[in-house]
């Protein structure tokens, strides 16, 4: 499986020391996109959260356009059934989906982000890592 990775700015002053020392970097946000029909598995970097909703917003537009022209040009009907689509309203989700039993396909887009939890250096019992408290090892908060 091929997997892309494409950065879009402001990433460079990303510093890992070592691997005792926390990572000290912007919050980035991640657009993850997944296309049944392929195995390209694109992963997309932005420094907000908005920019990363704006390219899904302008990603989903810009793929139903797409559908749409290609039924079209094959002068495929659109049944109400057979052709899918929904986003959220906070658009950190998107799908489009072909539901026709003969050539069924979907494409997805999620905004995720990645989150580390800092080590706390010199705790043998967490071998570095930090631990909660025993209010939150057993689920209370």
């Amino acid at each position: 499986m091929s997997n892309k990775f494409e950065k879009h700015g402001g990433f460079e002053d990303v510093n890992i020391k070592t691997s005792q020392t926390p990572v000290k970097s912007k919050q980035a946000y991640y657009v993850s996109v997944y296309y049944s029909f392929s195995q390209e598995s694109p992963l997309y970097m932005f420094e907000s959260e908005e920019a990363a909703v704006k390219f899904i917003r302008e990603q989903y537009n810009e793929e139903w356009q797409i559908t749409m022209k290609e039924r079209e040009e094959h002068n495929i009907p659109v049944e109400a059934d057979e052709l899918l689509r929904q986003i959220s309203d906070d658009g950190h989700f998107a799908r489009i989906e072909q539901v026709d039993y003969n050539n069924p396909w979907f494409m997805e887009w999620n905004v995720t982000t990645v989150w580390n939890e800092p080590k706390t250096e010199g705790d043998p019992k967490t071998n570095g890592i930090a631990s909660k408290d025993k209010g939150e090892q057993n689920g209370r908060i």
